[in-house]
C-alpha cells in the first residue's frame, strides 16, 4: 500500500514537470506559476534570500489547481500581503524525506523569517515511531534558524475512509500536531480542512494550468482543496505571527538520518 502511494504521488508530480525548474542551489520549483521579485540586476548581486519560504510536495507545487492564483501558495501570499508582510517567497517541493531534509538545512542556513511547511504523505515508508522522529529532528533545524514556522499536517487525498493508508495518514497527522505542539510551532490542520472533502479532490475533465491537456487525477486537490489548505495556513499564520520568532538555537542535527537514508538503512531510532 505505502508504494503504491507514493507512486501515485511520483506519476502526479511528473504529470507537472513541464512547469518545473530548478534553481542553483538544486530546488525544485514552479518558477512560472508563483509571484516572484523582480530579478537582480548585475549591480544588485547576490540576490537576496526571499523572507519567506514554502517547503512541501507537489500540493505545494499547485497540483491540481486550475490557475497559479488558486494555488495555496498563492492564496497565501496574497493573505501575508494584505497582513503587510513582505511576501516575497521561495518554494521549494520535492518527493522523498532525504531532499525534504537537505531543503530543511539549506533554509535553516539562510535566515529566513518565516517558513511554511507542507510535508508528510512522502515519509509513507517510515514506521510511526520513525517519523515522529526524524520530523520532529526537522522542525527543530527549522525553528533553530530563529525563523517563525507553521507546519501542516497531511491534507486528505482521496484515501476511503477505514482503510489502512485513511488511518495511517490521520495517525501521521497526529504525530506532525503533537510535535509541533512540543516546540510551540503553529499548525495549519489540512487533515481537519479536508478530510472526506470529496468536493475538494480534482477530478478527470477538470483543467489544471501546467500543460494544455493536465487535468484532474482523483488524488490531488482542486481549487476548492487549495482553497481549503490556504484557510487552515491562514488560521495557523494567526498564532504564528503573533508572538516573535524564537531566538536562534543553531539546532540542526539532521546527518544522522540523511547518513541512513543515503546508505539505504533503517533511519536511527533513540529512547524518548
Amino acid at each position: 500500500m505505502r508504494k503504491s502511494l507514493i507512486l501515485v504521488f511520483i506519476l502526479g508530480a511528473l504529470l507537472l514537470m513541464p512547469k518545473e525548474h530548478t534553481d542553483q542551489a538544486g530546488h525544485a520549483v514552479d518558477a512560472s506559476s508563483l509571484p516572484t521579485a523582480t530579478p537582480a540586476s548585475p549591480a544588485q548581486s547576490p540576490t537576496p534570500v526571499p523572507p519567506v519560504v514554502f517547503m512541501g510536495d507537489s500540493v505545494t507545487m499547485g497540483a491540481y489547481a486550475s490557475a497559479p492564483e488558486k494555488m495555496f501558495v498563492w492564496l497565501v501570499h496574497h493573505d501575508l500581503q494584505t497582513r503587510g508582510i513582505d511576501a516575497t517567497n521561495d518554494v521549494i517541493w520535492t518527493l522523498d524525506p532525504y531532499s525534504d531534509l537537505r531543503n530543511a538545512q539549506r533554509v535553516a542556513a539562510e535566515h529566513r523569517k518565516l517558513i511554511i511547511v507542507e510535508v508528510g504523505v512522502h515519509w509513507a515508508a517510515f514506521g510511526a515511531t520513525q517519523f515522529r522522529q526524524v520530523y520532529g529532528a526537522m522542525l527543530d533545524c527549522l525553528a533553530g534558524s530563529g525563523a517563525t514556522v507553521a507546519v501542516g499536517t497531511i491534507p486528505w487525498l482521496n484515501w476511503p475512509p477505514a482503510t489502512p493508508v485513511y488511518f495511517e495518514m490521520a495517525h501521521y497527522s497526529q504525530i506532525i500536531r503533537e510535535e509541533a505542539a512540543k516546540r510551540g510551532i503553529a499548525v495549519a490542520d489540512l487533515w481537519a480542512a479536508t478530510d472526506s472533502r470529496t468536493d475538494a479532490i480534482s477530478r478527470p475533465g477538470q483543467p489544471c494550468f501546467s500543460s494544455r491537456d493536465c487535468q484532474g487525477d482523483n488524488y490531488h486537490p482542486n481549487d476548492t482543496g487549495h482553497a481549503l489548505i490556504a484557510a487552515a495556513y491562514a488560521k495557523a499564520l494567526d498564532v504564528a505571527l503573533a508572538s516573535p520568532p524564537p531566538s536562534s538555537s543553531g539546532r540542526c542535527n539532521l546527518d544522522p538520518y540523511l547518513d541512513a537514508l543515503a546508505q539505504g538503512r533503517p533511519v536511527p531510532v533513540h529512547d524518548p
